[in-house]
């Protein structure tokens, strides 16, 4: 039996992205500056932790071609360390990793440190290490991406007939349009597939196994570059994988929490209900940067849309800042509503009810800019690039504002 951690895309030293605060605090901001270098800590950490046999690290291992002297170091210190505790590494390389020409901090890498070469002219097979291990043979299969594309025959280069011992597979495979065709990758002799390339862990098959572990830390709320999962401890027993066991190293989770004011009275119990949805304990004890989605309808509303009860509203939240594990609310998202009965409106016939009409019977999310054209050219061209949320969502905004507009003050 032996094991392995399957990590892929470290983006070292990468900033985080779309905190929008002027004011976080000194802690805070040294925590979301590091959170990629302390990530990748932790990964070694859990590796001699859970005392593996050997480390996959499978492309994605600096933020672009203008990575730091920073990132560099730290990723060869963190090689050393594995290496001195007798952890082996095999490395591929994704397009953002190649140093530019003649210009690198590392200038070798420590005994026990493999890291593949990119793609061997057509039809040779990709380069390959053999060892033994927990008393199984295993050979590590790998090629580096330096381009955005692989080559169309890449999979072909990987063993297709079975032969001695385990055989694991690494792959940066890019993303978007760029991706390999993963039904491609079960043709091959390979037990594990060790992707790269996803922001988001994805187990594709189980027949081989074939896995993207996502990032290690993710940088910023949007969807697909909120969850760091950090990397996978694989189990191999008798030539079996076991189900692999995610194992978390991120410092920071980044989250959009939702809060209703429905049946909430006063801006304190506001308060109370979004530290809440946004305490670092229900983020295993990580420090949370969070944007909150405050919905609902209740005379509270009419506190809310005063800009002064906002901002202090967003003081108090901010306000612990600097303890560790800290939270930030980066920003509020007011969607409320006056305490309106809807059903009395839709049963009028003034302007209110008509709007509510248009807006309840307005296309849906593929059609609705079908109706750009009938609206004056000033008013049509603001909307033909409009904010990426689903149809539905976008009309539930407009009514959002139109009834707090047009309806507040007969609230």
């Amino acid at each position: 039996m032996f094991t392995f951690l399957h990590a892929a895309d470290l983006h070292l030293d990468a900033p985080v992205a779309s905190v929008m605060a002027r004011d976080l605090p000194a802690g805070a901001a040294e925590v979301l500056r590091d959170a990629s270098i302390l990530a990748w800590d932790s990964l070694v950490d859990s590796a001699i932790a859970h005392g593996v046999d050997f480390v996959v690290l499978s492309g994605g291992l600096y933020a672009g071609p203008d990575h730091g002297l920073r990132a560099q170091l730290c990723l060869r210190d963190g090689m050393t360390r594995l290496a001195a505790a007798g952890i082996r590494s095999f490395v591929v390389l994704g397009h953002d990793d190649a140093a530019p020409t003649g210009w690198t901090a590392i200038d070798g890498w420590p005994d026990g440190v493999h890291v593949f070469g990119g793609s061997p002219p057509s039809g040779s097979p990709v380069e390959s290490v053999t060892f033994e291990v927990g008393g199984e043979t295993v050979t590590v299969h790998g090629v580096s991406n330096p381009a955005r594309s692989l080559p169309d025959d890449i999979v072909s280069r990987f063993p297709s007939k079975a032969s001695k011992g385990f055989h694991v597979g690494v792959l940066h495979v890019g993303h978007g349009s760029g991706r390999l065709p993963l039904g491609e990758l079960a043709s091959r002799s390979i037990g594990y597939w060790a992707l790269g390339g996803a922001h988001t862990p994805t187990i594709h098959s189980r027949d081989p196994w074939t896995v993207e572990p996502g990032t290690v830390q993710a940088r910023n709320t949007d969807a697909s570059d909120r969850v760091g999962s950090g990397a996978f401890l694989v189990t191999v027993d008798g030539g079996k994988v076991a189900e692999p066991q995610p194992v978390a190293v991120d410092l920071v989770r980044f989250t959009t929490a939702t809060v209703d004011i429905t049946d909430l009275h006063t801006v304190t119990e506001l308060i109370d209900r979004s530290q809440a949805a946004t305490d670092t304990g229900t983020h295993d004890g990580r420090s949370v940067v969070a944007n909150l989605v405050v919905t609902g309808s209740s005379p509270l509303h009419d506190e809310l849309v005063d800009p002064a009860t906002a901002a202090k509203v967003l003081k108090v939240l901010n306000a612990g800042a600097n303890s560790s594990p800290f939270t930030w609310v980066d920003w509020i998202d007011w969607r409320t509503r006056p305490v309106i009965d809807l059903d009395e409106v839709r049963q009028g016939t003034d302007f209110l009810s008509d709007l509510l009409a248009t807006a309840e019977g307005a296309p849906g999310a593929d059609d609705w800019r079908s109706a750009l054209p009938s609206l004056p050219a000033d008013v049509t061209r603001y909307l033909t690039a409009p904010i990426d949320l689903a149809g539905s969502e976008i009309t539930a905004r407009a009514l959002d504002l139109a009834l707090n507009e047009f309806a507040g003050g007969q609230a």
